[in-house]
C-alpha cells in the first residue's frame, strides 16, 4: 500500500497530536522534572519562571512535597499594566505573596478539581474552584492547558494572573 505524502503528513500530524496529548493528560510516564524545572522549560511560562525565581520560591518547587500550580502564561502576564508588574517585580514580599498564591499542597489534576469548591494556597489565600469540563475555572480564571504532570506535583496553565495582593503602601495607614 502507497501512502500519498498528504496521506503520510495526517497520519504524522495525528500521531503528534496523540502523543501531546498524552504528555499534557499524564497518560504517558512518569515526569521526572520538578514543577520548577517543568515550569522552566515550558516556552509559555517564561515571565513565571523569572518571577519564581526572583521572589525566591525556586527550591520550594524543586524539592518540596507535591504541589498544584496555576501558572500564568507570558500572554496573562502582558494583560497586566506595565507599571504594575514593575511595581511588584521590586516589592518582593508583594511578589511571594501573588506568586504563592497560586500554589496549592498536594496534586490535583483537573478531574480532582471538578469535585472540589474551595481550596486554599500555601499562602492561606482562599481559591475557588466553579465549573466542570470546559467552563472549569479557579478563582474566576480559565485552564488554558491543564495537568502538566512534574515529579513533586501537577501544573495547569492559566490565561490571567490571579488578584494582586495590595502594594505594602497601601496597607500602611499612615
Amino acid at each position: 500500500m502507497k501512502l500519498s505524502i498528504h496521506a503520510a503528513f495526517v497520519v504524522l500530524l495525528i500521531s503528534g497530536v496523540v502523543y501531546e496529548a498524552r504528555a499534557v493528560c499524564g497518560a504517558s510516564e512518569p515526569a521526572k522534572q520538578s514543577a520548577f524545572d517543568t515550569i522552566r522549560d515550558n516556552p509559555q511560562l517564561v515571565t513565571f519562571y523569572m518571577l519564581i525565581r526572583k521572589a525566591g520560591l525556586a527550591d520550594t518547587l524543586k524539592t518540596g512535597s507535591s504541589y498544584t500550580v496555576f501558572a500564568p502564561t507570558d500572554a496573562a502576564f502582558r494583560q497586566m499594566p506595565h507599571e504594575k508588574l514593575a511595581a511588584l517585580e521590586n516589592d518582593k514580599i508583594a511578589l511571594r505573596r501573588m506568586l504563592m498564591s497560586h500554589i496549592v499542597k498536594g496534586r490535583l489534576y483537573r478531574t480532582n478539581l471538578e469535585s472540589q469548591r474551595n481550596l486554599h494556597a500555601i499562602n492561606d489565600e482562599p481559591i475557588d474552584i466553579a465549573g466542570k469540563g470546559e467552563t472549569l475555572a479557579v478563582n474566576s480564571v480559565r485552564l488554558s492547558i491543564s495537568s502538566v504532570p512534574a515529579s513533586n506535583g501537577v501544573i495547569h496553565l492559566v490565561d490571567r494572573v490571579f488578584a494582586l495582593p495590595q502594594p505594602l503602601s497601601a496597607l500602611d495607614p499612615r
